[in-house]
């Protein structure tokens, strides 16, 4: 089934706006007074949408030369620079990039291995940065590893 008018303004928002379908869909259907989480994530599992937000994607990809797996890379030498420097927050903030980038940064539940989860020493970073922040969550955790020093362990305001 192709893409009409509305379906190419939903996917053109949503490529642009950080991939909010629900914002998405108000600025694609302003006629639409309710339901647009619903709509724009009933619009995301649609075939042809999904076909053409890849197509979309892997063209951008071209144009800019960078991939998911560029990307990753980079955050991953960020992450490892940060943690030999030892510098906790800007391992944290890494971590998060390498989430966001694979979508992992969505709260869901996953009950059991799928291919999609990363493996290896990606899996353990990021298992180590939700660790850290169920612990700073609870309180538990130290601000850095070396708290108590002078000038250091101190909250980042945010």
């Amino acid at each position: 089934m192709p893409i009409n008018d509305k379906q190419r303004a939903f996917i053109a928002e949503y490529l642009t706006n950080g991939h909010n379908a629900t914002d998405a869909y108000r600025k694609a259907y302003p006629k639409c007074n309710s339901g647009h989480k619903e709509n724009g994530c009933r619009l995301l599992t649609k075939d042809n949408v999904k076909a053409e937000i890849a197509r979309i994607r892997a063209k951008m990809e071209l144009k800019s030369e960078r991939t998911v797996q560029s990307i990753d890379e980079m955050q991953q030498a960020a992450y490892d620079l940060a943690m030999q420097n030892n510098q906790p927050s800007a391992a944290v903030s890494a971590g998060q990039a390498i989430a966001r980038l694979y979508g992992m940064d969505k709260q869901t539940v996953v009950s059991q291995h799928t291919p999609d989860q990363p493996q290896g020493q990606e899996a353990d970073v990021l298992n180590n940065l939700n660790k850290q922040y169920k612990l700073r969550l609870a309180g538990t955790a130290p601000d850095s590893p070396t708290e108590g020093k002078a000038g250091q362990g101190q909250a980042e305001a945010g």
